[in-house]
């Protein structure tokens, strides 16, 4: 993620909810797990197919306690999504992994907005709804 982006992530001060088909990457899951530790609170759903990932952080986030569930009810779960405080959305097709940040041509886009941000928190919702620890 773009440093500016990862910046955003830092400095998230009441919650951060994430939806993601991929979440490999380690200053992303390094991001999440500090904020966790400062109080914010951190919720994660992700695809289901990450149970089986080796390179899914799933270890770094439950030893952290950052509450984690799998999406199931979809055949693919490609969300890509962090929303920050309420008030800020990160999406794009920029998957929330290594290759991503440092091999693939993607795009990010950072939407400043309350009620923007309400309506993908209700999307955040529903999908965590129908998932599973």
């Amino acid at each position: 993620m773009h440093p500016s982006h990862l910046n955003a992530l830092t400095l998230a001060r009441s919650s951060v909810r994430v939806l993601a088909y991929e979440l490999t990457s380690t200053p992303i899951v390094s991001a999440l797990v500090a904020a966790h530790s400062r109080g914010v609170d951190v919720q994660v759903v992700v695809d289901a197919m990450l149970r089986r990932s080796v390179h899914f952080h799933h270890d770094v986030l439950t030893r952290a306690c950052v509450p984690l569930t799998y999406d199931p009810a979809h055949h693919i779960a490609h969300n890509k999504v962090i929303i920050l405080d309420n008030s800020l959305v990160i999406t794009g097709s920029f998957n929330f992994t290594d290759s991503a940040e440092y091999h693939n041509a993607e795009n990010l886009l950072l939407i400043s907005s309350p009620e923007v941000a309400a309506l993908y928190a209700a999307n955040w919702q529903l999908h965590r709804s129908h998932s599973a620890e």
